[in-house]
């Protein structure tokens, strides 16, 4: 998450959206001044905003990470349509990458000790392909094999 949170150059005075923030690891990354909020559709993980509509500011930057590859086709490209709405500068997203062989062993252990790892519905080709449709990349890093993640700028931004 901290590779995550240092891809973009963020500075005090911004704000962040975090897109499927879980139990908000993002936040703890973050430099000083950035304004973050948390979205969930889980009301558990007690996010800042359960609604898209909720969001009384437009974010500079929206974070979505290990969040699109348990969505279908379908599901991913209405999310993608929710956040272009809100008029983000980036889209900040990190994908696994499950092909690789260190990828494959810590999905296997995750298997054991965490029950949603073996909910992916899409693979990062797919993803990023999908993204492609909507966004130009900025930034890629191949993180360790393990994630992609991808600083993104909105097509009708260029």
């Amino acid at each position: 998450m901290k590779a995550v949170a240092k891809t973009p150059k963020l500075k005090s005075g911004m704000s962040v959206l975090d897109f499927g923030a879980g139990e908000k690891q993002l936040k703890k990354f973050l430099p000083f001044g950035v304004k973050y909020i948390s979205y969930d559709i889980n009301p558990l993980f007690k996010p800042d905003i359960s609604f898209l509509t909720e969001l009384k500011q437009r974010p500079d930057v929206v974070f979505a990470s290990n969040v699109f590859e348990h969505l279908t086709e379908s599901e991913l490209r209405k999310a993608i349509k929710q956040i272009l709405a809100l008029k983000p500068k980036y889209l900040v997203v990190a994908i696994p990458r499950e092909t690789s062989l260190l990828s494959k062993i810590l999905r296997l252990f995750c298997k054991f000790t965490f029950e949603h790892a073996w909910e992916h519905k899409l693979g990062w080709k797919k993803i990023v392909e999908i993204h492609s449709d909507y966004f130009e990349p900025v930034k890629v890093k191949n993180f360790f094999f393990l994630q992609w993640i991808m600083v993104l700028k909105p097509k009708d931004q260029l």
